[in-house]
C-alpha cells in the first residue's frame, strides 16, 4: 500500500527562499543604513521600493537549463573569497572603509546566492544586492554628484526651448535671465526626485511588458533623455507663466503642480514607447514559440 505524506520542498524552491532571505536582508541594511544617514528618507523610498521590485522580478523569472555554465559552487568560492578580501581591507583605508565594508557585503551575499540558484538567475542578483548595499546607503552623496549636471542640462535644454517660442533669455551657467530676474534651477527643479520615481515605474514596465532582455534595457535606458526633454519644458512653462503672472509662478503650487505633471507625462511618454521594441520582442516569442 503507497502511502503519501504531502509534497516535498524542491531544491530549486529552498534555493529561491534562501535567494530571497539574502536580498531582504541586504535591503533591510541598506535601508536602516539610509535611515541613519540621510536627513529625508522620503527621497529614498522610491529607491528602497526599486530594491524591493528588482529582487521580487529576478528571483519570479524562470530560466532555461543551462547546458555550458561554470559550476556555481566555484562562482560561489570566489564571490565569497572577493568579499572577504574586500572586509579584510576596509579597516586599511578610512576614507573609503565604509564603502568597501559595503562591497564585501554585496559579495559575500552573492556567494549565498550562487550557492542556492543557477548561474545566470544568481549573476542577475547583482541589481538588487547593488541597489539595497551601494545606492540606498549613499543616496545623498550620489543625489548630490548628479544634481549639477542635471541642473545645467535643463538650463540648455530650457533656453533651446524659450528661444524657439521667441523668448528672450539669458544663461549664465544653471541660471536663467528673465529681464532683470535670475531664476536659479535649484535641485529640486533638476528632475531628480521624478528620475528616482520614474525609474520604479519603468522597472515595473520593463518587466512586464517585455520579454527579451535587450529589449528591458533599451527600454528602462530610454527614462533618461525623456525626463531631461520633459524636465526641459516644464521649466519653459514656468518661465512662460513667470511673463505673464510674475511671481506667483514660482509659488510651492505651481512648482508641485507641474511637477506631478511632468511625472504623470513621463510616464505615459514611457510605456507608449514599448512600441519602439515589438518587433524585437516578437522575434523572441517567435522564437520560444518554436
Amino acid at each position: 500500500m503507497n502511502m503519501e505524506t504531502g509534497p516535498k520542498e524542491s531544491p530549486r524552491h529552498a534555493g529561491t527562499v534562501a535567494a530571497a532571505c539574502v536580498l531582504a536582508a541586504a535591503l533591510a541594511l541598506g535601508t536602516c543604513l539610509c535611515l541613519r544617514r540621510a536627513a529625508s528618507f522620503e527621497d529614498a523610498v522610491p529607491i528602497c521600493l526599486l530594491g524591493l521590485a528588482s529582487g521580487f522580478f529576478t528571483l519570479k523569472r524562470s530560466e532555461k537549463a543551462e547546458t555550458q555554465s561554470p559550476p556555481r559552487h566555484l562562482l560561489s568560492w570566489l564571490a565569497a573569497a572577493l568579499g572577504t578580501l574586500l572586509l579584510a581591507l576596509h579597516s586599511f583605508t578610512a576614507s573609503s572603509a565604509q564603502l568597501l565594508w559595503l562591497c564585501g557585503l554585496l559579495f559575500l551575499a552573492w556567494a549565498v546566492i550562487f550557492r542556492n540558484l543557477a548561474p545566470k538567475k544568481a549573476a542577475r542578483c547583482w541589481f538588487p544586492l547593488a541597489i539595497s548595499l551601494l545606492v540606498l546607503p549613499f543616496h545623498e552623496p550620489l543625489m548630490l554628484i548628479c544634481s549639477q549636471p542635471f541642473r545645467l542640462v535643463s538650463a540648455i535644454m530650457a533656453e533651446f526651448f524659450l528661444r524657439l517660442v521667441g523668448q528672450s533669455i539669458i544663461r549664465d551657467g544653471s541660471s536663467l535671465m528673465v529681464g532683470d530676474r535670475a531664476i536659479v534651477i535649484t535641485y529640486a527643479c533638476s528632475g531628480l526626485n521624478q528620475l528616482c520615481v520614474l525609474s520604479l515605474i519603468g522597472y515595473v514596465v520593463v518587466q512586464t511588458v517585455h520579454r527579451r532582455t535587450l529589449c528591458k534595457i533599451l527600454h528602462f535606458l530610454l527614462i533618461l533623455p525623456i525626463i531631461v526633454y520633459v524636465n526641459a519644458m516644464r521649466l519653459m512653462v514656468t518661465i512662460l507663466l513667470f511673463n505673464a503672472i510674475g511671481e506667483a509662478a514660482l509659488e510651492r503650487f505651481w512648482h508641485d503642480t507641474l511637477g506631478y505633471a511632468m511625472v504623470v507625462l513621463c510616464a505615459l511618454i514611457f510605456w507608449y514607447a514599448q512600441g519602439l521594441f515589438t518587433s524585437m520582442d516578437s522575434k523572441e516569442k517567435a522564437a520560444d514559440g518554436k
